[in-house]
């Protein structure tokens, strides 16, 4: 979910992950965590034993390990089932612990997020011992061996399952391990699949899986990049369509690279960047970026217009613009401009854009993958709220684009009510002044009406729909209502 200007569901904050800052993250993976409530603290310095008193043994340092991955899964669990997102309160509690080396930093996060990935399964073992659930959500979700598991199940427990496990294999191996019968609807809510007219199982089965890490080129050229991450040791794959898309290893250092410090390529998942794509902004034109949040597709949007013209960045957090700016520094990009925006009204004169892109605040569905605490998180009356939100949103934008121009909305939701029935109702008030706009698709070249979609369990990136529209060349833009 990602913030956005205007009003938001009570007690629910709609907001992007902050891009990572190369010195407080030596990887990817560090800094995500899920919500705990159990205080962890640093180890106590041993005094001697009294006198007449054998000394105690060392703990093995397998065992220390395992007691500080526990503190912080249930520090991480309690806060999210308080409604606070994992990943930002992991980040918050691994910065208080500089001594865990980068192996456990990532043992940890990954750690925290199978225990959300498997919840649905491990949940009724959690009054048992959630050093069980840990062991359980960890070997189910494939991570690699670490000697603090040795702490936590029983040797012949210890065995990993294969990387080419099936969710089905998955279900058949738990059952014989705890006699439990799980099915694979209990990894996500139940009122998920009345919700969304995507394939309810296959979607099922991709949200069991890990996430992809992908990053995008800034030259159109990847061959390069592409090599100087082999170079580095970074396992790396372009992709077969997107020609500045590489998916690299998730526990992959990326931050300290060269190429990151200059600007030459940044983190974004593959769906992210189909948005960008599916803008298709030409060098020279002006554009706005109506809901930026830390700015990911802005500079997508200024790089595929080579530097020229203006891309107009709007949030309502100044802290985000900052971020904004920041990375256009990085990235070399002068044509981005970034501005405070309360949702009201727009930053310049109506119908002075030859492209809106509304990146709306959604319920995440689509990064159900990625962030799988927010499964168990979100209910159907947060989305009716978001709803209203985006409607208003994509209406309150509208009135930016000149004549002849494009409106893009963008959700990263696989929910109806979020994507289709937001832009049919759109269409249908606007039906002279506004038309889907016909384009490829970016991932596999297929024609589209107009409206793409990013599906998790055949894209390996988030879930993602875009819709496109052009305004009618003849008609004036025309004010949002009240």
């Amino acid at each position: 979910m990602k913030s956005s200007p205007g009003s938001r569901p009570h007690g629910r904050r709609p907001s992007k992950a902050r891009p990572p800052r190369p010195a407080a993250r030596p990887s990817p993976t560090r800094g995500r965590t899920e919500p705990g409530r159990a205080r962890v603290e640093p180890a106590r310095r041993q005094t001697a034993p009294a006198r007449g008193r054998s000394a105690p043994a060392a703990q093995p340092r397998s065992a220390g390990i395992a007691e500080i991955a526990r503190g912080i899964a249930e520090r991480v669990l309690y806060a999210s089932l308080r409604g606070s997102p994992a990943d930002r309160e992991l980040s918050r509690i691994l910065r208080t612990w500089r001594s865990l080396g980068p192996a456990d930093l990532r043992f940890v996060s990954r750690l925290v997020f199978a225990l959300f990935r498997w919840w649905g399964w491990t949940r009724p073992f959690r009054d048992k011992s959630l050093h069980r659930v840990l062991f359980l959500s960890y070997w189910l979700d494939g991570g690699p061996s670490h000697p603090a598991l040795a702490a936590w199940g029983p040797a012949k427990e210890l065995q990993p399952l294969p990387a080419t496990a099936t969710l089905d294999a998955k279900a058949e191996a738990f059952r014989r391990l705890t006699r439990e019968r799980p099915s694979a609807a209990s990894l996500v809510p139940e009122w998920f699949g009345g919700m969304t007219d995507g394939p309810v199982p296959e979607l099922i089965q991709s949200f069991a899986g890990t996430p992809a890490l992908w990053v995008r080129s800034r030259d159109e050229d990847a061959q390069p990049l592409l090599g100087e991450l082999r170079a580095a040791g970074v396992e790396s794959t372009p992709h077969p369509a997107v020609a500045q898309a590489i998916r690299v290893r998730s526990d992959a250092s990326l931050y300290d690279l060269e190429a990151f410090q200059q600007g030459r390529f940044e983190v974004q998942d593959l769906a992210s960047q189909v948005v960008g794509l599916v803008c298709a902004p030409a060098p020279g034109g002006r554009w706005w970026d109506a809901c930026a949040g830390f700015g990911g597709k802005t500079l997508h949007l200024g790089s595929l217009m080579r530097g020229k013209g203006t891309v107009v960045a709007t949030d309502l957090r100044g802290y985000k613009l900052e971020e904004v700016r920041r990375r256009a520094r990085r990235a070399g990009l002068s044509n981005i401009s970034a501005r405070e925006w309360d949702g009201r009204g727009a930053p310049a004169k109506s119908g002075s854009f030859d492209g809106v892109l509304v990146d709306a605040p959604c319920s995440g569905t689509g990064t159900w993958r990625r962030n799988p605490d927010a499964r168990w998180r979100t209910k159907p009356s947060d989305v009716d709220e978001l709803a209203v939100i985006q409607a208003g949103l994509l209406r309150q934008c509208a009135a930016g684009v000149k004549p002849g121009g494009l409106l893009v909305y963008a959700v990263c939701s696989l929910l109806r009510k979020e994507t289709t029935d937001i832009v049919d109702a759109f269409l249908s008030e606007r039906r002279e002044s506004f038309v889907l706009d016909p384009a490829p698709h970016p991932l596999s070249g297929e024609p589209t009406d107009g409206r793409v979609w990013v599906w998790p369990q055949s894209s390996e990136g988030d879930g993602m729909f875009v819709a496109r529209m052009r305004r009618a060349a003849t008609t004036a833009p025309t004010e949002p209502r009240a």
